[in-house]
């Protein structure tokens, strides 16, 4: 929590790249409008001294950039409120315009399109353990880590494992009553077994012996199938990478539903995801990723944009652009469709203000309109655009 605090403290000193070039953009629309009413006013005072004043006045209040100063901060506040509103942490600067560009996305699996809450359906001894010293054991091991897998054994009944190392990917390893004991993927604890093949177990061994098999379920979110079929309707890509086993990937998909179009792949490392997702992007795919885990920091750090599930790790968290602040996975897709639609309504602001100016100029110059006028025109064109910016996220609330 510290630490979205702080990043979120940082973000206040920032400002989007858009903002800052329509920033720039209304600062060189002041300077122009000066010489041009200065230009005016001259032009005027040879013409017919007495209106020289009141129409190189009218230019000026005509052609304030204010409408232009707002198009771009009042669409990007808006789009953060509802945002907001929706549960949806920003802390990236150029999250909103780059999640509107996006056109793959990729899932973890265990945390990200499951609910994080795994349970263990089986479990298998193989030595002078039976099941609930074998489940004790797991969860003194697993205290050290921060995957959801973790907790399905469990609160740690004895004292946690001593000298623990994670191996990211693959499982922990501990010290434990006189023993080194590991438990994860099949070739990770059962050193001596030299079986590469993950069969999608979480296995504990001693000493590199076996010890016990545990069969680990999880459920899926309950709008996971939905959210990926809206999002696959809407024209994306999708891939899930998790370091789960393959059979455990294939299985959570047919039961979402039997994406035959989505590519999945099970029994990745996180350089391995890291790579997956590079090798996307070579492809001129602009990828967002969504994860929980430790094993996810690398992936999100190499993303175009990122999203972090809220109960996820912290330094998943730290590489995050967005971070979801509840279970909801359809978040997702109504965070793409407020920045597709802040995307628009900022073009749509940009151009009013432009055509706007383009209009009034030739009009005040020529003196058609009064000091009065102009200055009506230019809040009626700064109202035009910040009630344009209001229209974001209004189809969430129909």
């Amino acid at each position: 929590l510290s630490q979205l605090a702080r990043r979120v403290d940082a973000l206040r000193g920032q400002r989007p790249p858009q903002v800052d070039r329509a920033a720039a953009l209304a600062r060189r629309v002041v300077r122009l409008t000066l010489l041009l009413g200065l230009g005016t006013g001259i032009a005027w005072w040879f013409v017919d001294p007495s209106r020289a004043f009141p129409i190189a006045l009218a230019v000026l209040v005509a052609t304030c950039p204010c409408a232009l100063a707002l198009a771009v901060p009042a669409a990007v506040a808006r789009a953060q409120s509802r945002l907001a509103q929706c549960g949806v942490l920003v802390l990236g600067a150029e999250a909103l315009p780059r999640l509107a560009t996006i056109d793959t996305v990729v899932f973890d699996k265990t945390g990200t399109l499951t609910a994080g809450r795994p349970a263990v359906l089986d479990v298998q001894v193989f030595d002078a353990l039976d099941a609930a010293q074998a489940t004790a054991l797991a969860a003194r091991l697993e205290t050290a880590v921060e995957h959801p897998l973790a907790r399905a054994f469990g609160p740690a009944l004895g004292p946690p494992a001593e000298s623990t190392r994670v191996q990211r990917g693959a499982g922990v390893e501990g010290r434990m009553d006189g023993a080194t004991w590991r438990i994860g993927r099949r070739s990770f604890a059962w050193a001596s077994d030299g079986c590469d093949v993950d069969d999608g177990a979480v296995w504990l061994s001693r000493d590199g012996v076996a010890q016990a098999r545990f069969i680990v379920d999880d459920a899926p979110r309950a709008d996971a199938s939905e959210a990926m079929a809206m999002l696959r309707a809407e024209g994306l890509r999708i891939a899930v990478l998790s370091g789960d086993a393959p059979v455990r990937v294939d299985a959570l998909l047919a039961r979402l539903g039997a994406f035959q179009d989505v590519d999945g792949r099970g029994g990745l490392s996180p350089q391995d995801k890291r790579d997956a997702l590079r090798a996307l992007q070579a492809d001129g795919h602009r990828v967002l990723v969504v994860g929980d885990g430790l094993n996810d920091a690398e992936m999100l750090a190499s993303a175009d944009v990122s999203v972090a599930m809220a109960e996820g790790a912290a330094l998943t968290q730290r590489q995050a652009d967005l971070v979801l602040g509840g279970p909801r996975l359809m978040t997702v897709v109504e965070a793409r469709r407020i920045a597709l639609q802040a995307q628009s309504v900022i073009r749509q602001n940009l151009g009013w203000a432009i055509a706007y100016n383009l209009a009034v100029l030739p009009a005040a110059a020529l003196g058609w309109i009064g000091p009065g006028l102009a200055a009506l025109g230019m809040a009626l064109s700064s109202l035009a655009v910040t009630a344009n910016a209001w229209r974001i996220g209004r189809e969430r609330e129909a």
